[in-house]
């Protein structure tokens, strides 16, 4: 299993940094992996919401299946996603600081069969991404063109 854990301030409320991650469909905006993004039938918002997501990956491209598990506004938000014979997990953590949001974000990958090239390269790869990522987000809440 692979854990990344990266955590960022963000000046913007948690209520503000909550909606933006919870619109998965705009995940496109900041994850560079994301392909493209399509919700599911089932429940509107909150535990349960499923999604399917087109993911690329150097060599290879997969479609993920994606639920909301965990759905707290403004305060946690926890979705797990599985592909083949891969599985994630994202866990969004917010609290205020100051006038901003402290963002923790911890995501777990375990891979398996074809995936496995190895848990120290994929690791790295993804720890890259993780902090691309969260810079990305940050600038893109902080400029306002996310809200």
């Amino acid at each position: 299993m692979i854990t990344i854990h990266r955590i960022a301030v963000i000046a913007r409320t948690p209520e503000e940094v909550f909606a933006y991650l919870a619109d998965f469909e705009r995940d496109r905006e900041w994850r560079s992996e994301v392909v493209s993004v399509r919700k599911l039938p089932g429940p509107a918002t909150g535990v349960g919401e499923r999604y399917e997501e087109m993911l690329r990956f150097p060599g290879y491209g997969l479609r993920s299946d994606l639920e909301v598990t965990e759905y707290e506004p403004g305060r946690l938000l926890v979705a797990e996603g599985e592909s083949l014979d891969m599985g994630a997990s994202q866990r969004y953590e917010l609290t205020p600081e100051g006038d901003g949001t402290r963002l923790e974000v911890t995501t777990r990958v375990t891979t398996g069969g074809g995936l496995r090239i190895g848990d120290a390269l994929a690791g790295r790869l993804l720890q890259r991404r993780a902090t691309e990522n969260l810079r990305r987000l940050k600038r893109l809440l902080e400029s306002g063109a996310a809200c």
